[in-house]
C-alpha cells in the first residue's frame, strides 16, 4: 500500500491498519478468555468446550469476519480505498487473503465454540496449553467476568467506527471542496 506512494493508497492503508488493530486485539482478548477459562487455546483440545460462552462466541465470530475484511469494518474500507488507488491485481490478492483468513479463523471458532469438525484423536503435536505461561488468575474461571467481554466489544466498536465514520454525511470534504492554503 505504502509502496504505491499515492495519498489514496496511504489513506487506505491507514484505515486498514486501524480496523485491523481493533479486530485483532478483540480476537486476542477472546483467546485470553479461553486461556483463563480452560487453560488452553488449542482448537483441537478445546473441541466444543466453549459452547456455553455465547457472548464470547459472538464476539470472536464478529472479530473473525472483521479480520477477514468484510464490511462495515475499517479493514473492508481500507481494502476498498487501496484497491481503488492501485487497481486490478491487488483486488485478486485481497480476495485470496480474505478467503484464507476467514477460513482459518472461522474454522477454529467452529471447533472451539460449536464443536464442529472432526474430533481429534489423542493429543495433537500443535497443542498450545499455556503451560509455560504464568496464569492471570489463581484458578480457572468458572464464569467470565463482564469486564473481560467489554474489552473485545469496545475494540470491535472502534473497528466498526473506522469503517463507518468516513462515510458519515458532511463529515469529510472531498479534495475539490477543501479550501486551498490561501483560504479560498
Amino acid at each position: 500500500m505504502i509502496g504505491v506512494l499515492t495519498p489514496e493508497a496511504d489513506d487506505g492503508g491507514a484505515l486498514y491498519v486501524l480496523g485491523h488493530a481493533g479486530v485483532k486485539a478483540a480476537l486476542f482478548a477472546c483467546t485470553g478468555i479461553l486461556l483463563d477459562r480452560y487453560g488452553s487455546v488449542d482448537e483441537h483440545a478445546l473441541h466444543g468446550w466453549a459452547r456455553e460462552l455465547r457472548e464470547v462466541t459472538v464476539l470472536f465470530a464478529v472479530a473473525a469476519l472483521g479480520l477477514a475484511g468484510l464490511p462495515p469494518f475499517g479493514t473492508a474500507l481500507g481494502k476498498a480505498v487501496t484497491e481503488e488507488a492501485v487497481g486490478g491485481p491487488l483486488t485478486v490478492l485481497y480476495v485470496a487473503a480474505t478467503a484464507v483468513t476467514a477460513e482459518a479463523v472461522l474454522r477454529g471458532a467452529a471447533r472451539v465454540f460449536l464443536g464442529l469438525g472432526p474430533r481429534p484423536e489423542g493429543g495433537t503435536r500443535y497443542e498450545t496449553t499455556g503451560a509455560d505461561e504464568r496464569p492471570g488468575t489463581r484458578h480457572r474461571l468458572r464464569r467470565v467476568p463482564d469486564t473481560m467481554t467489554v474489552v473485545p466489544a469496545l475494540l470491535l466498536t472502534g473497528a466498526l467506527a473506522v469503517g463507518v465514520a468516513p462515510a458519515s454525511p458532511g463529515r469529510w470534504r472531498t479534495p475539490s471542496t477543501r479550501p486551498d492554503r490561501a483560504g479560498h
